[in-house]
């Protein structure tokens, strides 16, 4: 079964533009690809090997790794310096592309795909918005020539449509789509979306949704989901007067109430849409919300949900402990089976919301930014095992 994991990094993304680096892990056709610790990894047997100038990476620290669709892409973004430019490390011999190339800056920060276009957006505080190259051909898009209402693009992601959609950081400017080399920009006064400040984009892969595939969006009063099939939006969370925030200050817990506005992690795969919250996870299969009982965090109030990760047949989640600030435990889901709980030593967290799940054939591997060398490997069998990148 194929899966695509996307996850809110709303403050993920903020911390990288200050030179955090959140860890990634891409399956492309030719291995699998880890960036932590400032660097590129490649797993090789049981063990990793980090890669370097003669691989085909510039020098210097790696910021981001990003997966282009299905091509089996690979392209590395690095630090700030405006030289340092942009890296497709996958497939075939690696190859930088620089201003010389036709970028406008070398500090990319992200990196989208979609049929033979390619998208790079320029780091926030270089204020310059994004380029697309077709070919040798180059189109630069920015508030100066184009309907971009902010130069400084938090988010770039491709739909199953072949658009790219950019998010970006001004909490008024909402989001653009790009088609055809049209770019139209989304807001409160032409789309569903209750609000102009997106906290994330989060497209689902090919074959999903009704009529056509749907881009989900993320923002404060919840989820707001755009058909691209038919053109519709349709939002699932609270609106000026409407009932459910009636419900919320009565203190009614229903779906969409505080709880629920506070989302730590948003996935999709084949099956649905997965949303872990503070305390619970839930799973929306196209028609109707449902659910995931947790009774294993009841009665404590300490335990929380951190992230979640699709998996065959159900879900993975992470648990923490607030008071200790500690990953208590793993937990699988399946449906029909309920939870199996695995509980952790030694990975501890100050900022639990950080871990990050990737799907790595049958297995999960979480990583966190505080874990450093650590990769903590869920396998479809078996216990938990930890794996560690030190010594590559």
């Amino acid at each position: 079964m194929k899966t695509v994991c996307a996850l809110l990094l709303s403050a993920a993304m903020l911390a990288s533009c200050a030179g955090t680096v959140s860890p990634v892990v891409l399956t492309p056709p030719s291995g699998t690809l880890i960036l932590a610790r400032g660097g590129v990894f490649e797993a090789e047997g049981a063990g990793f090997r980090r890669l370097s100038p003669s691989d085909g990476l510039a020098p210097g620290g790696a910021e981001g790794l990003f997966p282009v669709n299905d091509s089996g892409e690979a392209w590395v973004t690095y630090g700030p310096s405006p030289a340092a430019g942009v890296t497709r490390l996958r497939p075939g011999p690696a190859q930088t592309l620089t201003p010389k190339d036709g970028l406008k800056d070398g500090r990319v920060s992200l990196v989208a795909g979609a049929g033979n276009i390619r998208a790079f957006a320029y780091a926030p505080q270089a204020g310059l918005g994004f380029s697309v190259a077709s070919g040798t051909s180059w189109t630069h898009y920015a508030k100066a020539n184009s309907p971009l209402r902010d130069n400084r693009i938090t988010g770039l992601l491709a739909d199953a449509l072949g658009g790219i959609w950019a998010r970006m950081y001004s909490p008024d400017a909402g989001c653009a789509r790009l088609t055809d080399g049209r770019l139209v920009p989304y807001d409160t006064s032409n789309s569903g979306l209750p609000r102009n400040d997106i906290l994330d984009i989060l497209p689902e892969p090919p074959g999903r949704g009704t009529p056509g595939d749907q881009v989900w969006f993320v923002t404060v009063d919840g989820l707001t989901r755009f058909t691209l099939g038919d053109g519709t939006w349709k939002h699932f969370g609270r609106n000026p007067a409407d009932i459910t925030d009636f419900l919320r200050l009565l203190g009614v817990d229903t779906m969409f109430s505080s709880a629920i506005l506070e989302i730590r992690s948003l996935a999709v795969d084949d099956t649905g849409l997965w949303i872990a919250t503070p305390k619970r996870i839930y799973r929306f299969d196209g028609d109707a919300f449902t659910r995931i009982d947790a009774s294993f965090t009841e009665g404590s109030d300490s335990l929380r949900f951190s992230a979640a990760a699709p998996a065959e047949g159900g879900v993975w989640a992470a648990v923490t402990n607030v008071d200790s600030k500690t990953v208590a435990e793993v937990a699988r889901y399946r449906v029909g089976e309920g939870w199996n709980r695995y509980p952790l030593e030694g990975l501890r967290l100050k900022k639990p919301a950080e871990v990050r799940f990737f799907q790595v054939g049958g297995d999960i591997w979480a990583l966190a930014p505080e874990w450093s060398a650590k990769v903590l490997v869920l396998r479809a069998a078996g216990e938990p095992v930890v794996r560690d990148l030190a010594g590559s």
